[in-house]
Formats: C-alpha cells, sequence, structure tokens
C-alpha cells in the first residue's frame, strides 16, 4: 500500500493537486487522501460508539447485580459468575468468527452485526468490573487508556515510514510475554517469591506491546482507509480492530493501576 509522505514530487494537473511517487510512478489525487482522512473519522467514531456501548452495558448490568446481591447474595452470586463464563465463552466463539470472515473481500453486514454483538457482550463480562473495584480507579484508567491510545494513534498517523520494525518490536514483546509466563510455572514450585513479580512483569511487557501494535494497527488502517472500495462494513471492521486494542489496553492499564494502588 503506497503512503501518501513519502511522495516528493507535487504538481497541478486539471485543477488537482497529484503527487508523484519518483520511486514507485504512482499518482494519487488530493481528493483521494481528505476521503481517506473523513474515512479514518468515520472508524475512529465507530470505535468510539463500540467503547461507549460496552461501557453503559457494563454499567447498566453492574448496577442489576448489585441489586440483585443486595436482595439474595447466594443466588446473585451463582447468576453473576454463570453468565461471566457463557460470556467467555461467546467471545471466543465470536472471536472465531469475526477471524473467519476477517478479510476485507468478504465483508458484509454480518462481519458488522459480529462487532456490535461482541461489545455488547465485552460489557457483559466488565460488569463484573463495576461490582469488586472502585469507580474512581475504573474512572483513572478510563483516562489513562485514552491517553495512552490516543498518542499511539497520533504516532501512527504522523509516521512517515511503515511501522514494520515496530510491529515486530511489538510480536517480540508479546512472545517474550509468553515465555516468561511459561517460566513462572516453574518459578511456582522452586522459587515462589518471584511469582508475584513475573506476573507483573508480564502485565507491563503486554502494555508497552498492546501500545506498540495500536500504532501500527492505525498506520495500517489509514492506509486502507485511502482506497476507493473503503465501504461501511470494512470501516466499522478497521474500527473494530481498533476498539479491541482499545480493551485490551484498559485491561492491562487497570491491572497496573491496581497494583500500584494498593489494591490486588
Amino acid at each position: 500500500m503506497p503512503d501518501y509522505n513519502d511522495y516528493r514530487n507535487v504538481s497541478d494537473l486539471d485543477g488537482d493537486q497529484v503527487v508523484v511517487d519518483e520511486g514507485h510512478e504512482y499518482r494519487g489525487s488530493k481528493r483521494r487522501a481528505e476521503s481517506g482522512t473523513l474515512n479514518m473519522a468515520r472508524t475512529y467514531g465507530y470505535m468510539c460508539f463500540l467503547i461507549l456501548l460496552t461501557a453503559a452495558i457494563a454499567l447498566l448490568l453492574g448496577y442489576a447485580f448489585y441489586v440483585w446481591m443486595g436482595n439474595n447474595y447466594s443466588a446473585a452470586n451463582t447468576g453473576i459468575m454463570v453468565t461471566l463464563v457463557v460470556s467467555c465463552v461467546a467471545q471466543l466463539v465470536l472471536c472465531i468468527a469475526m477471524s473467519m470472515s476477517g478479510a476485507r473481500k468478504g465483508m458484509s453486514k454480518r462481519t458488522t452485526f459480529m462487532a456490535v454483538l461482541y461489545a455488547v457482550i465485552m460489557g457483559v463480562m466488565m460488569s463484573s468490573f463495576t461490582l469488586w473495584i472502585d469507580w474512581e480507579i475504573l474512572g483513572l484508567t478510563f483516562a489513562v487508556t485514552g491517553l495512552a491510545f490516543g498518542g499511539m494513534a497520533l504516532v501512527g498517523t504522523i509516521a512517515k515510514r511503515n511501522l514494520r520494525m515496530v510491529a515486530s518490536i511489538g510480536s517480540g514483546l508479546i512472545v517474550g510475554a509468553l515465555f516468561i509466563s511459561l517460566f513462572s510455572l516453574i518459578f511456582m514450585f522452586f522459587a515462589p517469591g518471584l511469582l508475584t513479580m513475573t506476573y507483573y512483569l508480564v502485565i507491563i511487557i503486554m502494555f508497552i506491546a498492546m501500545l506498540l501494535i495500536t500504532a501500527v494497527d492505525v498506520r495500517r488502517i489509514r492506509n486502507i482507509a485511502s482506497e476507493d472500495n473503503y465501504s461501511r462494513d470494512v470501516c466499522f471492521y478497521c474500527a473494530f480492530r481498533l476498539y479491541t486494542d482499545y480493551i485490551v489496553i484498559f485491561i492491562y492499564a487497570l491491572r497496573l493501576i491496581m497494583r500500584f494502588g494498593g489494591r490486588r
């Protein structure tokens, strides 16, 4: 995919500003670049919709669970656990379905529906946060996640070169975190005191990795948004990719804030 920031020569042709890549003899119009900007705005709008939908479901269902626990703690506790297990299974099934329909040529309204359904199920899962975690911590985590995501999205937007190196580093950090997690099983038997340290080390590594991956995803989606076939369904799928990045960053940020805030 060509990068509009790599073009060096600018000329005018029939009233349109045309940029030329000397290396690839590629011509792209200013109008197309503006269309890409508009598509990115739509993508962020859909992403915000998914985030707000998840937050609304989490807050409303969390409050319902809170009232239920006040009336019948035993039944409510069982109901909450069953709800969380069912939502985890449903989320796994949706992840597989979304991956299978991930090819852009295969996008359809069904993909959009699955993305919305995924956001609803994520809200059901995150409703447990409102029961056992202080709202001040949740609000702080939301703000930290927004700043972190926004910063990396800015990096992905203004980057003039491809982010292959960043993608490689992010992938390497994830692999490293997985290896550390495996070794932590050994620590559990021979050095249990190191188990907590490795746990939070993995969280920090994954948090950094997700920030890097967010920048890469934004860069890739920015390129896709410049294509002529950037339909509404493709736009929603790209928004879903950014939404999942945001949610994962939120979860790891929450664990870190709870740790440094003295809560386990």
